[in-house]
């Protein structure tokens, strides 16, 4: 049920979800404006416009490329089928071997069922044109609104307790867990203009086609790890086969992404990234394949800072501190132990069920409650 109702609900929650990266990513810029005394409300319309106005001109900018990647399509595939026709010929062969086979095998074999066609799947993709303009303008509008009032529910969030032990965990929450997010987001954000602007350079040095488009796509599939470079890499080798003469010239442009790709990963990021914020490889892979499944390829690029979202603030709440232990790296030691004494502790009492006792025991009780 859980899963249909977030399948139905994609178009607004994918839109939302981006928002709240956005606005997290974006939110060390503003609060460097505000250092230097400019209003939050003008910071932040300042950051997002200019950071809408930038991807825009890029799309704008990308997309005869793109345009002329898609009309080029019957050519690619024309020219891969012609480069391959010695593997199929050795396929056909090795058919037609199997089929004497099976013909001396099966002497009385059956005779076959009438074969039915299904008919075609006419559904459209949530992201048509109208709705891509809609829900990025949506997305665009509740970022602004995120960073404008982050402060203001800051504080409401932690006068919701009425505890002030529950109050000071909860602005801990927010001033620590939150702010690490955000600077993770922002550094992953430069990393990922960096990773274009040096594969974009790298491949107008080589000569390969296109370069400017190559850089973007890099750039954003450096968002969704494991996969995303993976999938650029061999579409890269698929196209660079199907349009240059020789294997030697094809490999250079997938040879290119692969040792930017090993220096951002082995070398870039770990520096730049804070271990604190570090997720299991099997979390960030799932979590890749349940977004990408529920609302598509959009929703995956934003499947990683969710779930970063979300173990930075279970790391803070004892309640949620074992899916935190389930989603960490190999490495918090604290954490793991913390989580298994709050998992197997009993609870001693009791409690009238209402708001302030659910808060209570969502962050934990204070310790003169629990003594």
């Amino acid at each position: 049920t859980c899963c249909a109702v977030l399948w139905v609900a994609q178009a607004i929650l994918v839109p939302t979800a981006i928002a709240i990266v956005l606005a997290l990513a974006l939110t060390p810029i503003v609060v460097a404006l505000e250092r230097l005394r400019i209003p939050t409300t003008v910071a932040a319309f300042i950051v997002v416009v200019v950071a809408a106005a930038s991807i825009a001109g890029a799309a704008t900018a990308l997309a005869p490329s793109a345009l002329d990647w898609i009309k080029r399509t019957p050519e690619f595939a024309r020219s891969i089928e012609q480069k391959l026709k010695p593997v199929k010929a050795w396929l056909v062969s090795y058919k037609e071997a199997s089929s004497e086979l099976k013909k001396i095998a099966d002497v009385a074999a059956p005779s076959e069922a009438p074969t039915t066609t299904s008919a075609p799947n006419e559904g459209g993709s949530i992201w048509t044109a109208p709705a891509v303009l809609v829900q990025t303008s949506y997305a665009i509008v509740l970022a602004l609104f995120l960073i404008v009032v982050r402060k203001v529910y800051r504080k409401r969030l932690i006068l919701l307790a009425s505890d002030r032990a529950i109050r000071l965990r909860v602005a801990r929450i927010l001033n620590e867990s939150l702010d690490h997010v955000s600077e993770y987001l922002f550094t992953m954000m430069s990393i990922s203009v960096g990773l274009a602007v040096v594969t974009a350079t790298c491949f107008a040095i080589a000569g390969i086609e296109n370069a400017l488009l190559w850089g973007a796509l890099f750039g954003v599939a450096s968002f969704i790890p494991y996969l995303g470079p993976t999938a650029t890499i061999l579409a890269c080798a698929l196209v660079q086969f199907a349009t240059q003469d020789t294997i030697a010239d094809a490999a250079i442009g997938p040879l290119i992404l692969l040792a930017i790709n090993v220096i951002e990963s082995n070398v870039v990021t770990p520096l730049l990234v804070s271990r604190r914020t570090a997720i299991s490889a099997i979390a960030i892979f799932l979590t890749i394949a349940v977004f990408f499944w529920l609302w598509g390829p959009a929703a995956s690029i934003v499947a990683v800072p969710m779930l970063i979202l979300f173990s930075a603030i279970a790391k803070n709440v004892p309640a949620l501190q074992p899916y935190a232990v389930l989603l960490q790296s190999d490495n918090a030691e604290e954490l793991t132990n913390a989580a298994r004494s709050r998992f197997f502790l009993e609870a001693s009492a009791e409690e009238p069920v209402t708001w302030h006792s659910r808060f209570a025991k969502l962050f934990g009780k204070p310790a003169a409650q629990q003594g």
